[in-house]
């Protein structure tokens, strides 16, 4: 992975940046935090979700972890080696979830909600 700065100001480089911080604000500011700990272990579910839980349109349905490791090629042969049916039902509507899924309990424990 390599780093790239971008044009302040320039929409068609910092834009996947700016929805990034944009979905994440979001996020921090449906609850109040009281703790530093809190809204760090709050950022960090939701980080290891969009990581490695959440499937991406613009990586063909995969994982962004699953791309970073080298498994992408992989899983597209196997997916289109499944039937259309078979591939429609394996990224089901429960896979494609929102931000607001990522709760975080009052005791840290991290929650997915379907």
């Amino acid at each position: 992975m390599t780093h790239t700065r971008g044009r302040s100001y320039h929409p068609m480089t910092q834009a996947k940046i700016e929805r990034w911080h944009r979905s994440m604000k979001n996020q921090v500011l449906l609850e109040h935090y009281y703790l530093p700990g809190d809204l760090e272990r709050r950022i960090g579910v939701c980080v290891e979700y969009y990581n490695h839980e959440r499937y991406h349109e613009s990586l063909d349905n995969l994982i962004p972890a699953d791309v970073f490791y080298g498994r992408g090629q992989k899983i597209l042969t196997m997916y289109k080696a499944r039937s259309p049916s078979a591939e429609s039902s394996l990224l089901s509507s429960k896979d494609h979830l929102d931000w607001s899924s990522c709760t975080i309990g009052s005791q840290g424990q991290a929650y997915i909600n379907y």
